[in-house]
């Protein structure tokens, strides 16, 4: 029984063709058509969404790693007010990773660039930016010194993605 017309299913699986890529597959595994109808007894449904990718995973297990009022930034739609909400987080003694807490960049990305760069520890807002890359002198410049991180830097690390990504 359905209060669709056959004009209605034809327009509807048109409709599911431009928003749904293999929609042609899917009309065509379900015996009714889209909305069902007389030979199915079921309304189509349309396929689960994909599980998250292993990326997606670290991301989460890096926020949920992160104190509430920390978390807090990544609900924080637009950019400027979450910037501004980082430095007075910042500007009360905490630390916050500028890259991935205001920029909201994949942590897993920024934290294995870091690491391939040589960064032990990278600054967090606030604190000075070091002017000399790991491995590298230049005179009359401190150099990076990996071993000394100053308090309150981000420490560089993957330790959020274990058992996610195969570490």
């Amino acid at each position: 029984m359905s209060d669709f017309t056959s004009e209605d299913r034809v327009l509807l699986q048109a409709i599911a063709k431009v928003i749904v890529p293999n929609a042609d597959t899917l009309i065509a595994q379900s015996s009714g058509g889209l909305m069902g109808g007389a030979n199915s007894g079921t309304p189509w449904v349309p396929p689960s969404p994909p599980p998250p990718s292993p990326l997606d995973l670290a991301e989460t297990a890096y926020w949920n790693s992160r104190p509430s009022y920390i978390q807090a930034l990544r609900k924080i739609t637009d950019h400027s007010a979450r910037l501004a909400q980082a430095n007075r987080l910042a500007l009360a003694g905490f630390s916050v990773d500028p890259a991935i807490e205001v920029d909201l960049n994949n942590p897993y990305t920024i934290m294995k660039q870091r690491i391939n760069y040589g960064y032990t520890w990278v600054p967090a807002i606030g604190q000075n930016v070091p002017l000399v890359p790991p491995d590298n002198h230049f005179p009359g410049q401190p150099d990076y010194d990996p071993n000394n991180p100053p308090l309150g830097s981000i420490i560089v690390s993957l330790d959020f993605a274990k058992g996610i990504i195969g570490l």
